[in-house]
């Protein structure tokens, strides 16, 4: 949803602006406090409402991926409940007995602390996306390599028992040894893992699965071999 409905973001977002700018200009008369004052309440709550409505803004948290939005919208939020508490206490305070420069100053350093944390934020949910993009890179390779020895399997299931027994035997352990193999980001073991698909393919197109009685299983069986040679250097990397 993060690329949806863009325009209709901003027009809600500039709808509540005017709400609070309507609100601001007819309650005005209800507080005796000099025009300093009121600027610096305005500005409070305007910065207040963009700290809540920011997260619809902002696309690191969109719900496309559940752990981004609880760890990076975990953090944002408790940056936001501080940063609204702080401005709540300086609006009251300044109402009644605090002066405009120690409000100032104060909510100049909370909204600089809360920065860092959208910043926080913002980076926490983006290396999330980055760690699941690289776990899906990963996966790729050996969900595809389970998918077909499992096909291939099932093809090695249609020969006559009489002849190759051994054969099957061999493509079924093998189709289980994929179903147990970690997925890892190692150069050298998606090199293997791309040797290995090239080798099933190859097995998955071999007439002898269709023409078994008139042809020779001598090349599958070597296909097999290499493969086993292959997944034994595999399975050994992390």
């Amino acid at each position: 949803m993060e690329n949806k409905y863009p325009i209709m973001k901003i027009l809600v977002f500039l709808l509540g602006m005017i709400v609070i700018t309507v609100s601001g200009i007819l309650l005005q008369p209800y507080f005796k406090i000099d025009t300093g004052k009121i600027i610096f309440v305005a500005i409070s709550v305007f910065l207040m409402y963009i700290t809540v409505f920011l997260p619809v803004l902002l696309k690191s948290f969109s719900p496309q991926n559940a752990d981004r939005v609880f760890v990076g919208g975990a953090v944002y939020f408790i940056g936001m409940v501080v940063y609204l508490l702080v401005s709540i206490i300086l609006i009251v305070g300044i109402i009644n007995v605090l002066s405009l420069r120690i409000a100032v100053v104060v909510q100049l350093v909370a909204v600089f602390v809360f920065s860092i944390y959208v910043l926080t934020a913002c980076y926490t949910s983006d290396y999330i996306k980055d760690v699941n993009k690289s776990e899906g890179k990963k996966k790729n390779l050996v969900l595809i390599l389970r998918e077909k020895t499992s096909r291939l399997d099932s093809f090695a299931e249609g020969l006559k028992d009489e002849n190759n027994k051994e054969l099957k035997e061999a493509i079924k352990k093998l189709s289980e040894d994929f179903r147990y193999l970690s997925p890892s980001d190692n150069n050298h073991a998606v090199e293997l893992e791309q040797r290995m698909l090239v080798i099933v393919d190859d097995l998955l197109t071999d007439r002898y699965f269709t023409m078994s009685e008139n042809m020779d299983k001598s090349l599958v069986e070597k296909k097999i071999d290499e493969l086993n040679v292959i997944f034994n250097q595999r399975k050994k990397i992390y």
